[in-house]
C-alpha cells in the first residue's frame, strides 16, 4: 500500500569518546524533504532534491530561519556560488532548506548525558537540503559537489517511511494480541482489501452507525471512548455481563491509527449505542430499534442478533418487523447477522433469522480465513445477501481485547463498509448500497452459504464512485483507473491531494467538480517515479465540469479534453508530457491558469477543438510558458480564441512566451485552423511574426503593449488570484465592413455572451459566402457549439445538406466531421464512428482522411474503451501517413514508446498543407472611390480565379482566371461589373480561389470585404 502519512525522522548521533558515549538528539524541522521521491529511470537516479553538508558556513542562513534562495546569500567561495547559479539556469530556481534551523556554526560542545564531561560533536549547522522545481538527474550533480573541497558530502534526500496502514498493535502484529498457527491478527481487514479502500476514504465522522445490541457497552474502552456518541436517546446498559456489544462496536469503529489495540474498517466513522434487555423491560429490542431510527444522525443500524420465541426456536415478531420496517421507510440502512449455532431439539436447521430474513434488510453470513463456511453456522440463500469474515476476529471486549467468532462480527464489517460508502456519497439509498455490495462481492461459489459472495471494500468504494458519483477528500491514492459514469458527478473538496500510481488515469464521462480554494487547492500528482496518465474529460456530460484552484503535475497529459466543454480557472498544470490536449470538437474555457514546463506542447488542439482562453467580459490572464515545444499547437480545423480587442475585455492579457520550439514558435495554427489572439503578451511589446508558425492564420495585432502583465506570477507552487473584470462599456456590434475573419470572431463573442441565434446566423452566412475558406471551417465549429449550448435542433439537417451540396470537396469532409463531433457531444460514440467511417470512404490521401483516422482511434480508445479497435485504426493511420505528426500523438495516447528521432515530429510541417493559410489577401484603399487595388499571394503554381460578389452572393465581376506561378500579385477593380456598368455604393466581397497544380495540394479560397462609397 502506498504511503499517506509522513513520519518525522530524528537523527541520533552516537560518538565514541574513550569508554563513554555521547547521545545527542538535535531538533529537526519538518521540511518538504519528507515528501520527496527518489526513483530510477533509464539507469539514472532522479529526485527533486539532494542533501549537502558544507565544511564551513558558505551559505549562512540567519538563526531560526529555515529556507532561502541563492540570491539571499552572500557567498564567499565563488566556484560553489557559480556552480549553483549554473544549476538554477538549467533547472529553474533552487530552494535551500537548513535542516536544523536552530544550529549555530561553531556550537559543537555538549555535556555527556552520563558523565557530564564536555565532548565535541560534529557541526550540523551547515547541513542543507536543496530542492529543485522538478525531479532531475542527481548522480552527476552529487559527484561534482563531492569533488569540491568545501563540501563534506552530498547524497539523495533521506526518505522516510509513510504509513496509511494503521499503527495499531493488533493490526500490524507488532505486538501480537493473539497467536494462531494459521493467520495473523486482524486478517479480516486484509481479506476485504481494507488498505486499498482507505486509499479512497477513511470515512466521514458525520456518518453514524447505531449498534442495537443486548450487551453492555463499556464506553471507557481506550479504543472506543472517542468513537461513541452518547445522548439522551442512547442506552449503554443491556443484559448483564454480556460483552458482545463492545466486540461489535470495535469491528465497526474502533479508533484507528492511535498506536494501540485494533484497527477498524470504519476508521473515522462514529457509533451510537442502543443496548436492549431481552427480558421485555422498557429497554427492549423494539424500544432501542425505535430510538435508533428516530435518531436523525443515524444512517445505518447494525443488528448482530436474531430473535427467538419462548420455546427457544426462531420466531419473527411483528413489533420487530414493524420497527425495522419503519427504519427502512425512513431511509435507514439495516444490516443484520444471519446467525450461528443450531437451535436445540425440534427447532430445525437452518433456521430463519430475524431481522436478517426481512427483504429490505442486508443479511450477512460469515466466512473463514480460507473463505470457507464455518461449521454449524446458519445458512440460506433467502436471507443471505453477502458474506464477510467472521471467524476468530480480534476485537474489543470489556476494557481489553479478545478473539471471537460469529456472524455477529461479520455484519458490523458490512456496516462499516456501508459507512465508508456513505462517506463518499451520502445520497446512496438502501437499494443502492445493497446493489453495490452484491455487485462487487467476490464470488465464493455457494449462494446458500455466502449469498453474492464475500465483500471487497475497495471494489465497493470504487464502484460507488464510478457508477453513483461521490466526493473525495483528504489524501487519496488511485492504484487503478477510475472512470466516472455519464450523468454522475465526482466532487473533490478543497485541500484534497490525489496521487496516481504509474499509468493510472481519471476518466470523467460524467461531471468533474473540483472545489479548490486559493488557500487550499486540490492537487493531482503522481505516486512514485512514473508518470500517471492524466485527467480525461469526455463528451457532453463533461461539459458542465468545473476545475477551480487545482494543481495538476507530472502527468502524461495534464488535462485531456475530448468533445467536452469544461471550465478551468485558477489552475496550474506543470511538468506534464502535454499540458492540455483538446480534440474531437471540444470547447473548454480557461481563465487565470498557468501551463508550464510541459515536455511537448503546453496546449495541443486537434479536430475541431474550439478552446477559449478568456471569456467575455473578463481577461484571459492565462500563462503558457516554458513548455518544451510550442505554447499553443492547433491543427485540422481548430478555432482557438485567445482574446479580442474589445471593451469589456473578451480574453486577451494571456502571457505566451519562452516556449522552446527549435524554430522559436510560440504558437502554430495549422491545417485549416484559425486563431484570434489580440491583446496578448508574446515576450515582447512588439512581437515578430517569426514566433508564429503560419502567422497569417493567427490575428495577434494589436498585442499587449508594455511589460508582461504576469511577470510576478509564480510558474509553479502557487495559485493565482481571480480574473479581473473590466467595468468599461460594451463591445462594438457587427459592422457591415468587417472582414470574414472579424465576422467569425464576432460570432464567437456572441456565443460567449449566450446570444446563440445571432452566432449561428453569422456562422451560416460565412459558410455560404466562402465555403472553402479557413473562416468557413471555423464557422462550422462556432455553429456546432452554439447549437449544442442552445439546445435547439436543426444542426444535423443543415450539415447533411452541406455535405450533399459539396460532394467530394473538403467542406463536405469537415461538415461530416462536425456531425461526428456533434454526436460525441450527445454522448453517442457509435453514431460518431458511423460518420467518421463515411468520411474515410469518401476521402483518401488528404488531410480530411488523416484527421478522420486519428479521431476514429480516439473515439475507440477514449469514448468506448475498445483498445483493439483503436490499435487497428492507429495501424491504418500509421501505414498511410507514417510521417504525419498525428502518428506521434496517437502513439502517446496509446501509451506506446516514441522513438527519439520522432519525439519532435509534432514540430514538422509539410508546406503543401499550408497553402490556404499562407495566402495573404488584402485591398487598399478600403473604403474606396472610384477604385481599389486587391493584392494576393500564392505559394505554388495554381489556377487562380479572382471574383467580386455582392452581399446576396451574386457574381459581379471576374478579374482573374488564369494559371499563375508562386508569387505576389495585385489587380485593380474600378467598381464596375462585367458589363462595364458602375455598381452602386455598398459592401462587396472579393474572393480568390486557388486550385494548385500539385495533386498533393488542396484547392482553397480566401475572402475579403470592401466598401465602395460613391
Amino acid at each position: 500500500m502506498q504511503t499517506k502519512k509522513y513520519i518525522l525522522s530524528y537523527l541520533v548521533l552516537a560518538i565514541c569518546y574513550g569508554s563513554t558515549f555521547l547521545i545527542a538528539t538535535p531538533t529537526f524541522a519538518q521540511t518538504t524533504t519528507n515528501k520527496r521521491q527518489i526513483f530510477i529511470e533509464n539507469g539514472r537516479t532522479l529526485s527533486n532534491g539532494i542533501t549537502v553538508h558544507f565544511k564551513q558556513p558558505l551559505f549562512n542562513v540567519a538563526e531560526g530561519k529555515q529556507t532561502a534562495k541563492l540570491s539571499d546569500f552572500k557567498v564567499e567561495f565563488e566556484p560553489i556560488k557559480q556552480y549553483f547559479s549554473d544549476l538554477e539556469k538549467q533547472h529553474e530556481e533552487i530552494i535551500f532548506y537548513k535542516l536544523i534551523p536552530s544550529a549555530k556554526w561553531g556550537d559543537v560542545w555538549r555535556k555527556h548525558v552520563r558523565t557530564a564531561e564536555l565532548v565535541k560533536i560534529t557541526d550540523m549547522s551547515q547541513l542543507y537540503s536543496i530542492e529543485f522545481k522538478k525531479a532531475v538527474a542527481i548522480d552527476e550533480i552529487i559527484a561534482e559537489l563531492e569533488s569540491m573541497e568545501d563540501i563534506i558530502y552530498a547524497h539523495p534526500p533521506v526518505q522516510t517511511l509513510a504509513l496509511k496502514e494503521p499503527n495499531d498493535n493488533c493490526y500490524n502484529d507488532v505486538t501480537p494480541c493473539f497467536t494462531s498457527p494459521s493467520f495473523s491478527d486482524q486478517w479480516n481487514l486484509k481479506k476485504v482489501d481494507a488498505e486499498k479502500a482507505w486509499d479512497l476514504t477513511t470515512g466521514d465522522p458525520d456518518v453514524i452507525v447505531a449498534i442495537v445490541d443486548p450487551g453492555n457497552f463499556v464506553t471507557t474502552h481506550p479504543d472506543l471512548q472517542n468513537k461513541f456518541i452518547l445522548s439522551a436517546n442512547t442506552n449503554t446498559q443491556g443484559t448483564s455481563n454480556i460483552a458482545h456489544s463492545n466486540a461489535v462496536s470495535g469491528v465497526v469503529a474502533a479508533e484507528t491509527d492511535n498506536s494501540i489495540g485494533i484497527a477498524s474498517l470504519g476508521w473515522n466513522i462514529r457509533i451510537k449505542p442502543f443496548a436492549f434487555n431481552d427480558a421485555g423491560i422498557p429497554g427492549s429490542t423494539e424500544a432501542q430499534l425505535i430510538a435508533a431510527y428516530n435518531d436523525n444522525a443515524v444512517k445505518i443500524i447494525n443488528c448482530s442478533f436474531v430473535t427467538k420465541g419462548a420455546g427457544g426456536c426462531e420466531e419473527s415478531f411483528n413489533s420487530i418487523k414493524t420497527a425495522v420496517g419503519n427504519a427502512i421507510a425512513m431511509g435507514k440502512i439495516v444490516i443484520a447477522a444471519t446467525g450461528n449455532l443450531k437451535f436445540p431439539g425440534p427447532c430445525g436447521f437452518p433456521f430463519r433469522p430475524t431481522p436478517a430474513d426481512y427483504n429490505s434488510v442486508i443479511g450477512v453470513a460469515a466466512t473463514t480465513f480460507a473463505d470457507g463456511h464455518p461449521s454449524n453456522y446458519n445458512y440460506g440463500r433467502e436471507w443471505t445477501d453477502v458474506s464477510a469474515p467472521g471467524f476468530r476476529i480480534v476485537t474489543t471486549e470489556g476494557l481489553g481485547y479478545n478473539q471471537i467468532s460469529g456472524t455477529s462480527f461479520a455484519a458490523p464489517l458490512v456496516s462499516a463498509l456501508a459507512g465508508l460508502m456513505l462517506s463518499i456519497n451520502p445520497d446512496l439509498t438502501r437499494v443502492n448500497v445493497t446493489s453495490i455490495l452484491k455487485s462487487t462481492a467476490e464470488n465464493l461459489g455457494n449462494p446458500d452459504f455466502f449469498g453474492a459472495g464475500r465483500i471487497n471494500a475497495y471494489e465497493a468504494l470504487k464502484y460507488t464512485l464510478e457508477n453513483y458519483g461521490g466526493t473525495l477528500s483528504g489524501d487519496v491514492l488511485l492504484t487503478e483507473d477510475l472512470t466516472i459514469a455519464s450523468g454522475k458527478t465526482l466532487t473533490i473538496e478543497d485541500g484534497t491531494t490525489i496521487e496516481f500510481d504509474s499509468g493510472v488515469k481519471l476518466t470523467i464521462n460524467g461531471t468533474l467538480d473540483v472545489n479548490g480554494t486559493s488557500a487550499n487547492p486540490v492537487t493531482f500528482d503522481r505516486s512514485g517515479g512514473s508518470d500517471w496518465y492524466g485527467i480525461l474529460i469526455n463528451s457532453s456530460s463533461g461539459s458542465s465540469s468545473n476545475i477551480l484552484y487545482a494543481k495538476i503535475k507530472n502527468a502524461n497529459y495534464g488535462l485531456s479534453i475530448n468533445g467536452a466543454s469544461p471550465t478551468v480557472s485558477n489552475t496550474m498544470i506543470n511538468y506534464c508530457g502535454t499540458g492540455v490536449l483538446i480534440q474531437n470538437g471540444a470547447a473548454p474555457k480557461f481563465t487565470n491558469s498557468t501551463i508550464t514546463y510541459s515536455d511537448y506542447n503546453g496546449v495541443a488542439c486537434y479536430g475541431g477543438a474550439t478552446p477559449s482562453f478568456g471569456v467575455f467580459p473578463t481577461w484571459g490572464d492565462n500563462v503558457i510558458r516554458r513548455n518544451g515545444d510550442r505554447g499553443v499547437y492547433a491543427a485540422y480545423s481548430c478555432t482557438v480564441f485567445l482574446g479580442q480587442n474589445t471593451l469589456p475585455p473578451s480574453g486577451g492579457r494571456n502571457s505566451i512566451y519562452e516556449n522552446y520550439n527549435a524554430n522559436g514558435y510560440q504558437a502554430s495554427i495549422l491545417y485549416g485552423s484559425t486563431s484570434m489572439a489580440e491583446k496578448n503578451w508574446w515576450g515582447s511589446s512588439s512581437p515578430s511574426s517569426s514566433i508564429f508558425e503560419n502567422p497569417s492564420a493567427i490575428d495577434y495585432n494589436p498585442w499587449w503593449t508594455g511589460s508582461d502583465p504576469h511577470s510576478s506570477r509564480p510558474l509553479t507552487g502557487a495559485i493565482n488570484a481571480d480574473t479581473e473584470t473590466s467595468p468599461v462599456a460594451d463591445d462594438n456590434e457587427l459592422n457591415e465592413t468587417d472582414s470574414l475573419n472579424q465576422q467569425l470572431w464576432q460570432a464567437f463573442i456572441l456565443y460567449q455572451k449566450a446570444k446563440y441565434d445571432s452566432a449561428m446566423q453569422i456562422s451560416r452566412d460565412i459558410i455560404k459566402l466562402a465555403p472553402l475558406s479557413d473562416e468557413a471551417f471555423s464557422a462550422l465549429n462556432v455553429l456546432r457549439i452554439s447549437h449544442a449550448a442552445s439546445g435547439k435542433p436543426g444542426l444535423e439537417g443543415y450539415l447533411t445538406q452541406l455535405i450533399a451540396k459539396h460532394v467530394g470537396e473538403e467542406m463536405a469532409g469537415v461538415a461530416r466531421l462536425n456531425l461526428a463531433w456533434y454526436a460525441l457531444g450527445q454522448d453517442n460514440a457509435t453514431d460518431a464512428l458511423v460518420k467518421l467511417q463515411d468520411n474515410i470512404v469518401s476521402f483518401s490521401n488528404n488531410a480530411v482522411e488523416r484527421i478522420t483516422l486519428f479521431q476514429k482511434m480516439v473515439v475507440y480508445l477514449l469514448n468506448l474503451g475498445d483498445r483493439q479497435s483503436a490499435e487497428a485504426a492507429f495501424s491504418e493511420l500509421q501505414t498511410k501517413y507514417p510521417n504525419d505528426p498525428l502518428v506521434v500523438e496517437a502513439q502517446r495516447l496509446l501509451g506506446k514508446s516514441t522513438p527519439q528521432n520522432q519525439q519532435k515530429q509534432l514540430t514538422k510541417l509539410n508546406t503543401a498543407e499550408l497553402q490556404r493559410s499562407s495566402t495573404a489577401l488584402s485591398s487598399h484603399p478600403n473604403p474606396f472611390n472610384p477604385e481599389t487595388r486587391i493584392q494576393y499571394q500564392i505559394p505554388e503554381a495554381s489556377l487562380i480565379q479572382l471574383r467580386i460578389y455582392n452581399l446576396m452572393g451574386q457574381e459581379i465581376r471576374t478579374l482573374v482566371q488564369e494559371q499563375q506561378n508562386p508569387g505576389t500579385y495585385s489587380v485593380v477593380w474600378d467598381g464596375k461589373n462585367d458589363s462595364g456598368i458602375e455598381v452602386s455604393s455598398g459592401v462587396y466581397i472579393y474572393q480568390v480561389t486557388v486550385q494548385p497544380n500539385s495533386p498533393d495540394s488542396r484547392p482553397f479560397q480566401k475572402n475579403g470585404k470592401m466598401l465602395l462609397v460613391r
